[in-house]
Formats: C-alpha cells, sequence, structure tokens
C-alpha cells in the first residue's frame, strides 16, 4: 500500500471516530450492504456462466452406476398363473408320462426295423414315421418308404407295439424293394401340371401343388409328378402321375388305389 493511500485510510478513520455513534452505525451498515450486493454479484455471474457452459456441453454419464431396469410386476397374471398350475399340475404330467412313452415305442420301432434290415444292401431306401396312434393301448406306428429322400407311393409299414410286454409285430406290410432308378427329373412340373389337367377334362378341378414321387407300375418303378387337383364345387380333389422322366400320364386317382396294393408283387 502506497504512503499517500495509508495516510487517506488514517485520515479517513480519525475522521471517523469524531462522528457521533449513530451516523458511526449508518456507515458500517452501509459498508455492509455494499459488500453483500457485491458477493452476491459475483456469484450471480458465476452460476451464469456454468448454466451456460452445461447446456452446450454433452454430460458425460460414463462414470455413473448401471442399474437393472425393474420390471412390473402383474399380480393378477401371476395368481393366475399359480392357479394354473394347480389345476393342471396332474394334466401336465399325465402329458409328460404319454410323450415318454410314445418315445420309449418309437425306439422300440426303429430298433425292429434295425434288427429285421429290411432293405438290405440298398442304401438310399429308408423308412420315416408317418403317424402314431393308439388302440385298445396297442401303439401303432406307420412308416413311409423314402428312396433317395423322395417318397414311395403305397411302400408302406405298420407296427404293433406293445410297451408293456416289449412285443412287437407287423401289421401290415406293403413294402417295394429294388427301388433302383435316377430321380431327377427332365420334365418340368409346369408342363406335368398342363399334361395332368388334359387327363382329368373337367374345369372346375383347379391345381393344388405338386411332388416329386416313385411309383410301381407294371413290375417297373417310375419317377412320377404327384400332381393335386381341387374342386370347390364338388368339394373333392383327384391325383395324376405324370412321368418325370417321360411326361406321360402314368396313373389317375382310380387305379393309384389299386396299384398300391401290388406294390411288393
Amino acid at each position: 500500500m502506497s504512503k499517500t493511500v495509508k495516510n487517506k485510510v488514517e485520515s479517513f478513520l480519525k475522521n471517523m471516530q469524531k462522528k457521533p455513534e449513530q451516523e458511526k452505525i449508518r456507515l458500517v451498515w452501509f459498508l455492509t450492504i455494499f459488500f453483500m450486493v457485491g458477493i452476491f454479484c459475483v456469484w450471480f455471474v458465476s452460476v451464469k456462466n456454468n448454466f451456460y457452459a452445461l447446456g452446450n456441453s454433452k454430460i458425460n454419464l460414463s462414470g455413473l452406476p448401471e442399474f437393472s431396469q425393474e420390471h412390473s410386476i402383474d399380480l393378477q397374471k401371476n395368481l393366475k398363473n399359480g392357479q394354473d398350475m394347480l389345476n393342471g399340475g396332474a394334466v401336465n404330467t399325465a402329458n409328460g408320462d404319454a410323450q415318454k412313452n410314445n418315445a420309449d415305442v418309437e425306439k422300440m420301432g426303429d430298433k425292429y426295423i434295425q434288427d429285421k434290415n429290411i432293405f438290405g444292401d440298398d442304401g438310399f431306401s429308408v423308412l420315416k414315421l408317418a403317424n402314431t396312434k393308439e388302440d385298445n393301448g396297442v401303439m401303432i406306428l406307420q412308416y413311409e418308404h423314402y428312396y433317395k429322400n423322395i417318397l414311395v407311393l403305397g411302400s408302406s409299414l405298420s407296427l404293433s407295439v406293445n410297451s408293456d410286454s416289449g412285443q412287437v409285430s407287423e401289421l401290415q406290410n406293403t413294402l417295394a424293394k429294388g427301388v433302383n432308378i435316377p430321380v431327377d427329373p427332365s420334365i418340368p412340373m409346369k408342363d406335368a401340371s398342363k399334361t395332368a389337367e388334359k387327363e382329368i377334362k373337367d374345369s372346375s378341378y383347379v391345381f393344388d401343388g405338386g411332388k416329386l414321387a416313385i411309383a410301381k407300375y407294371e413290375g417297373k418303378f417310375y419317377l412320377v409328378w404327384d400332381m393335386i387337383f381341387k374342386s370347390e364345387e364338388k368339394g373333392d380333389s383327384r391325383e395324376i402321375l405324370v412321368g418325370a422322366k417321360h411326361g406321360g400320364v402314368i396313373q389317375n386317382e382310380t387305379q393309384i388305389a389299386n396299384q398300391t396294393s401290388n406294390m411288393t408283387k
């Protein structure tokens, strides 16, 4: 502090000592208010600048802890689920036992087929389970014959399985053996559908789909298009077999029923 300033301060303090007590108090209050107003102004400017900076910057939340999302509890739904479990416990157990029993029966059927070695050295023919049903406490397993993953029409095997005794017996065997043909079609399905449509000779029947299959006709196996036509007007469907190699009609639906009974001959 310079000497001049120091002298002025000392002079001001001496003059203050000479003033009345009431004027001294008034001056103290004035200085106090002035000082507080100054502090408030500094604080206000600082807060304003901080808010301005905050509004123009992104908050980094990476340091905050993460909390798992709480799921709302549906009390009514939980009560209903509990009631369903109590009411349906016996039913679910029964269904589980039935499924286990069916699985065991299917294993018995598969073992029978494996032990019989039905197709011998034919490495392309397999039997696939098509249907399972119960008849008077005995399970009936129905298998379909596939050659190179193509269904052989009319070639099937039905087994009767007694899960209690473990006895397996054949109910019906129309398996066709000796299949040995190429399975690449030369005729497109579109052309085969036109041929089948001409064979039907009824405009009320509309093409409903087709698939490759193998059929036996007059002792020989043929790769065919199995074509299905349906008629909403008559409420029925018709099946026509068209050769997938030469494109001619091999069988119609009336002949198929008779032919499949002779598949093993």
